[in-house]
């Protein structure tokens, strides 16, 4: 799940506690945390092989593999072993547009990992900055204090990327499969199946940085 400002970037419908599901990549509510986000899942949460195989073969195969081997479940089950963020189109084509997807996506899984962690994991620290950065943290807090994690992945198709000098801007259509789960492991959201992502990052002391990112629920695919 993807936290968003409010409005999101996209903005997100945010969910408390109690509520419905809400997405990782949306920016924290002041009032409560929302129950998704990407981030790693904890030993309990990992599924045997046989509950792996038999859920899969429940809820549908997994996803293709990407292009570092990581298979993607479909199903909640095996998906409580991963925390990972990962690209899968890129429209960047120059050298600096693929730096700036690069920051992205150190972006998306640093926050993955600082979401299961409570804090700061050192990628995460490297490129966040501003709002990117203080968001992640204040829902991290709100998960901790809550008594729960994020699991699963998300597969970013980032479709537009916008360099202009020391600014640059992102768009992305993430296919989502992240959920909450409790102490035990145990599910307590389903996936927003997409998201809608917005970001600004800048370069300084010659490095991308996420400066600001923007999430938007939606129930269709955004890619055309």
């Amino acid at each position: 799940m993807r936290r968003s400002t409010v409005p999101a970037a996209l903005a997100l419908a945010l969910v408390t506690l109690t509520g419905c599901n809400d997405s990782s990549r949306s920016e924290p509510s002041a009032a409560t945390v929302s129950s998704e986000a990407p981030s790693p899942s904890t030993s309990s949460a990992a599924p045997r092989p046989d509950e792996s195989a038999s859920a899969e073969a429940e809820e549908g195969p997994t996803a293709p593999e990407t292009a570092d081997g990581v298979r993607l479940p479909t199903s909640q089950v095996a998906a409580a072993s991963l925390h990972k963020a990962v690209l899968g189109e890129s429209s960047a084509s120059t050298a600096e547009e693929k730096a700036v997807v690069d920051a992205w996506m150190t972006y998306w899984q640093g926050a993955a990992d600082t979401y299961y962690l409570y804090k700061e994991s050192a990628d995460f620290k490297r490129v966040a900055r501003g709002r990117a950065r203080s968001d992640i943290l204040e829902y991290a807090e709100r998960l901790r204090s809550h008594k729960r994690r994020v699991v699963g992945w998300a597969r970013d198709n980032v479709t537009a990327v916008k360099v202009e000098g020391d600014t640059a801007t992102v768009r992305d259509c993430t296919k989502n499969f992240t959920f909450s789960v409790d102490e035990e492991g145990e599910p307590l959201t389903r996936p927003d199946p997409w998201y809608d992502v917005t970001g600004t990052l800048e370069k300084s002391q010659g490095a991308w940085t996420v400066t600001q990112q923007r999430t938007k629920v939606l129930k269709e695919s955004c890619l055309s």
